[in-house]
């Protein structure tokens, strides 16, 4: 799961060091909601919102 993390966070570092802490603050945020409510698709969604957010605001 690290080695996840860390691949996730790599392939992000393009937005910045504020960009980078901003996918790890939101792969715990989402990691929590699944480890709690053991629902995948939420965070799937989540994820989703926040691209199509980011692309529309470029």
């Amino acid at each position: 799961m690290l080695a996840n993390k860390n691949l996730r966070v790599l392939y992000h570092l393009y937005q910045g060091p504020l960009g980078a802490i901003y996918i790890v603050v939101f792969g715990i945020v989402l990691a929590i909601y699944y480890l709690r409510t053991k629902q995948l698709w939420p965070g799937i969604f989540a994820h989703m919102f926040t691209d199509l957010v980011g692309f529309a605001l470029k």
